[in-house]
């Protein structure tokens, strides 16, 4: 998995940054992982996504 990891970011170098996940996470909502982009890409603090975690 490492050598995938770092292939990618090695070919994309210029990239500002990397939202990296697991793949059997599919339960996290599309809208989650645009909210944690969103985030990043402004500057934010992840904290601002904080929440409570509740067992669903």
């Amino acid at each position: 998995m490492a050598a995938s990891l770092v292939c990618g970011i090695e070919t994309n170098a210029d990239a500002i940054g990397w939202l990296i996940s697991l793949g059997d996470m599919l339960t996290v909502p599309t809208q989650v992982i645009g909210q944690v982009r969103d985030v990043i890409s402004y500057g934010r603090s992840i904290k601002t996504l904080a929440a409570p975690f509740t067992m669903v």
